[in-house]
């Protein structure tokens, strides 16, 4: 089967006349016709791609469709100036609407998919989950392989606890340091040469944004490189990025903002967020 004969197979699968371009342009940049291509179990990945795509498409079709119900706004003056615009309940649902569509998007990216699919076990966590593994100190210095299904180590990434035999230096002293980190289970201690550190943000429970030390070649620094690429191309912060890697809940996008509420989403080529309001 070639890129053709797929492209028609996925219209009779979805019941669909045709897959529209750039909704197909989409998948194949994504890498999910290649991955369809070679495995069945890459059709259905893309299906399920397809039918996401479509759904939004409608949804803002919709919403683009709706009357806009606002009050007048007085001139802002210069461009430069800031201005706030007092949004009411319809403007107020669109924006919801919209922080779910950019989450959507973000939710097909092929970099979150992939980190979800292998490390959290291609679904989301609970807020207790996804706390109990930031604050790890097992998943922030431990290399990957030491976690199951990834080596020998019988550490579960998700279900474990760790405790620090050996206190971090204070402040920021450079070079490398050792460390020793109790993993229960399997009940033994390990021991990590730490080469560099980056920080690592996050929401806490209250909603504040917290940071962790996170060594080089650990899952949480694979999760830390994903939240700084999700802020550089959506609009959130990098913490909030974190937060929904990890539990799939809606980054909050500002409805205010100094250069005036943009009514509809910019959507690139490729089906990244990249407006800002």
């Amino acid at each position: 089967m070639d890129e053709p004969q797929l492209r028609d197979w996925a219209a009779r699968a979805l019941k669909w006349s045709t897959v529209p371009d750039p909704i197909w342009e989409d998948a194949v940049e994504g890498g999910y016709v290649r991955d369809a291509l070679a495995d069945s179990k890459g059709r259905e990945e893309l299906l399920e791609f397809l039918r996401e795509r479509m759904r939004f498409y409608r949804r803002m079709k919709t919403w683009e469709r709706s009357p806009i119900d606002t009050d007048q706004i007085e001139d802002a003056g210069e461009e430069d100036e800031s201005f706030y615009a007092q949004l009411g309940v319809k403007e107020t649902r669109r924006a919801e609407v919209v922080e779910e569509y950019v989450a959507k998007v973000a939710a097909c990216e092929r970099r979150v998919f992939a980190f979800r699919k292998r490390f959290l076990g291609g679904t989301s966590l609970s807020h207790a989950q996804a706390d109990a593994l930031i604050t790890s100190p097992a998943a922030a210095y431990l290399p990957f392989q030491y976690f199951t299904p990834f080596g020998e180590s019988l550490i579960p990434l998700l279900g474990h606890s760790a405790t620090l035999r050996t206190d971090t230096p204070k402040g920021d002293e450079g070079g490398s340091y050792s460390l020793d980190i109790f993993v229960h289970p399997p009940g033994k201690t390990f021991s990590v040469e730490v080469q560099r550190t980056e920080r690592l943000l996050y929401i806490d429970e209250e909603g504040q944004t917290e940071e962790t030390l996170v060594e080089d070649h650990s899952v949480l620094e694979g999760l830390r490189r994903l939240s700084n690429y999700l802020a550089a191309e959506y609009p959130w912060q990098e913490a909030q990025a974190t937060w929904f890697v990890l539990t799939g809940e809606l980054p909050a996008l500002s409805a205010q903002c100094n250069r005036g509420f943009r009514q509809t989403p910019c959507v690139s080529s490729t089906g990244s967020y990249r407006g800002e309001c």
